[in-house]
């Protein structure tokens, strides 16, 4: 991956900006937790690919369907959550934040891990 996108990580840092919901109860600040799904071009960074041969694609089959794993049991969790809680609103917008970002992350580690292996 190109160094450039390295830098792309610290795009994840806005994800901080989602603690200022507790100062501002404005719903729309827990969106900014979606972010720190950016901290996975660190991990994508430290790949080092110049053909996409057979092992890569499995690695990356592998990994999506870790993560993808995960996420549907957050997802999960999470609409059992809002049954219990329907009147919590903020609940669900921070969860499906954070499975985003959860989502994305996790795929990136488990990718990487493949690949040093």
């Amino acid at each position: 991956m190109h160094k450039k996108k390295f830098f792309l990580g610290f795009i994840g840092f806005i994800g901080f900006w989602g603690f200022q919901y507790f100062a501002s109860r404005d719903i729309a600040d827990l969106c900014y937790f979606a972010f720190f799904s950016y901290f996975a071009y660190f991990w994508f960074a430290k790949i080092k690919i110049e053909i996409q041969d057979e092992r890569y694609l499995e690695d990356v089959q592998k990994a999506k369907a870790f993560a993808f794993d995960i996420a549907l049991y957050e997802i999960l969790a999470l609409f059992l959550l809002t049954i219990f809680f329907t009147w919590f609103q903020q609940l669900l917008i921070l969860g499906i934040s954070l499975c985003y970002a959860s989502l994305v992350l996790i795929y990136a580690i488990k990718l990487y891990m493949l690949e040093e292996k």
